[in-house]
């Protein structure tokens, strides 16, 4: 599949001359693509995602889903680099095999890099819980925004019964696109990344990252254990994460098949007669599956209800006894280290 060159600029007849000499250039692994005002890309990649993109000088990104696009460069008019520029810069009035030799060779160390993250895979955590609670949704946010601070993270909700609590919620769509991609399991790496969301928690040094695209969680259902291979697969190989973790609140067999794939697993749940019988029969049928709760992928975490108000903001968790859980879990497990 052709990666997508584009170009950004608002002089029209520099674009026109861009395309003139990269068209020339026969590049077979490249489709080139010129822009000349906002609406245009916007409009563009509303659907699309581009692989590599230059842009001109005081052109303005603002509403322009900047996630979507894989390298981005600042076209400058001198050798020098301005420490004001946010993105990497190439000279502009240059050969189009120069600016390409320079696009394929970031490329080329950042599949170097790859490679190595590859061999030593991404750990893969699943948070379950037997019965939802509001206080199990703040603590695997609470644990994941902990350990953020210590590994690259993303984190995944498959929560079959949404709050909307959190993180923003669309209902638009007729299909989640997180499910559409994994049933046609085409680039799906590539559009796994389009659907990163980031949240920032003030006082925290890092972001978390969140994979967006389920819209209607009943759809979660249509999962099945093929699906969640082929996700973990590319959540391992290609999204260069050291760390995903997953929040599961329903039993299915592609939630089994998660569990299975699991570098850990972590069981949450209260002290109460109700679901201490709940979970000696969910430990029972796990072990008649084949799943060993009593291995060292397991880890149980009892949780207390929280006292007043449940957080339902990022910024309220810190004083939340899920925060305080999480911290204690993070140090017991030494996770994300």
């Amino acid at each position: 599949m052709e990666k997508t060159l584009a170009l950004f600029d608002s002089d029209a007849i520099y674009a026109t001359r861009f395309m003139e000499y990269f068209s020339k250039e026969e590049i077979p692994e490249f489709d080139i693509i010129t822009f000349t005002s906002p609406d245009n890309i916007t409009q563009y990649m509303a659907s699309h995602i581009i692989d590599v993109l230059l842009i001109g000088d005081n052109i303005n990104l603002e509403g322009v889903p900047i996630e979507q696009i894989r390298h981005l460069y600042q076209l400058t008019d001198t050798h020098q680099s301005d420490s004001n520029n946010i993105y990497p810069t190439i000279l502009k009035y240059q050969s189009a095999k120069a600016i390409l030799k320079r696009v394929l060779s970031d490329q080329s160390v950042e599949n170097e890099r790859s490679v190595i993250h590859n061999a030593s895979q991404t750990a893969i955590l699943t948070i379950v819980t037997p019965i939802p609670h509001l206080e199990t949704l703040s603590f695997s946010w609470a644990l994941t925004t902990l350990m953020s601070e210590q590994s690259n993270l993303l984190f995944t909700l498959f929560d079959l019964f949404p709050i909307p609590y959190l993180t923003p919620n669309n209902n638009n769509q007729k299909l989640s696109d997180l499910i559409y991609y994994l049933k046609e399991n085409s680039n799906l790496s590539v559009k796994l990344q389009a659907l990163v969301q980031t949240l920032h928690l003030a006082g925290m040094n890092k972001a978390v990252d969140y994979l967006s695209g389920i819209y209607h969680s009943s759809d979660l259902l249509s999962l099945n254990k093929e699906d969640i291979n082929n996700l973990v697969g590319a959540l391992r190989t290609g999204m260069n994460y050291t760390t995903v973790v997953f929040y599961v609140n329903f039993a299915t067999e592609a939630m089994m098949e998660l569990m299975k794939l699991s570098d850990s697993v972590m069981v949450v749940s209260f002290d109460s007669a109700y679901e201490r019988a709940l979970l000696n029969e969910w430990n029972a049928q796990m072990e008649r599956i084949g799943l060993s709760v009593h291995s060292d992928q397991y880890h149980f975490v009892t949780l207390n209800h929280e006292e007043g108000s449940i957080p339902t903001t990022l910024q309220e968790l810190k004083q939340s006894m899920a925060w305080e859980s999480a911290t204690q879990c993070l140090n017991i497990y030494e996770i994300g280290r």
